[in-house]
């Protein structure tokens, strides 16, 4: 299993605003450029406060900054089952038939490894890597349960028999952890086979 459960991002703009105040002149009439004043007393005198101002803003930069996480998660599992019981049959003309129930040992040996990842990506770029954590664990349990199995064989020639057989489990489920993921198999259910039995 590979997955993210974790997504952030963060947006930042800049902006350079400017400022533009106008003053009334009140009926002055300026100078023409350039003005170095008239050195004969005190000019005229404008109010301080500006009539009008003007606001304006210019994008001059942006900055995207992504975090997530990249979760692998892997389960192995090797089963083997050890089936006791009695088993009776009966003959149907060629054809015999075959039943058997009892006590069903399954043995898991099972591996399972996490590994996560955080990531950054900044505008769109190649992401990198802030952080790792990973996490392997294993073991071997025996599940008890129970078996129900029937089979039919069919002679081919006087030494060689064909077998087809169906049968369902009820077993204890597997539990384990594994990081912070926590996992169950249930080795119960219907399964299926055939055989081919040679006599010597």
């Amino acid at each position: 299993h590979r997955g993210t459960n974790v997504s952030a991002t963060r947006t930042a703009r800049d902006y350079r605003v400017n400022f533009t105040d106008r003053y009334a002149l009140q009926g002055i009439i300026p100078p023409t450029a350039p003005y170095q004043g008239s050195g004969s007393g005190n000019g005229p005198l404008l109010d301080n406060l500006p009539g009008s101002r003007s606001r304006t803003e210019k994008l001059i930069g942006k900055d995207r900054v992504d975090l997530f996480n990249d979760v692998r998660e892997s389960l192995e599992v090797d089963l083997n089952t050890v089936s006791l019981g009695p088993s009776v049959s009966a003959r149907l003309g060629p054809v015999s038939l075959q039943a058997a129930a009892g006590l069903a040992l399954n043995i898991a040996s099972w591996d399972a490894s996490y590994q996560e990842l955080l990531l950054v990506a900044r505008n769109g770029g190649k992401a990198r890597t802030l952080a790792k954590w990973s996490e392997k664990a294993g073991g071997t349990d025996v599940l008890p349960g129970f078996f129900l199995q029937g089979a039919l064989i069919l002679p081919v020639t006087p030494r060689i028999t064909l077998t087809g057989f169906g049968r369902y489990d009820w077993s204890e489920t597997l539990h384990g952890d594994i990081g912070p993921s926590t996992f169950s198999v249930d080795p119960g259910g219907w399964s299926a086979g055939a055989m081919i039995g040679v006599a010597f």
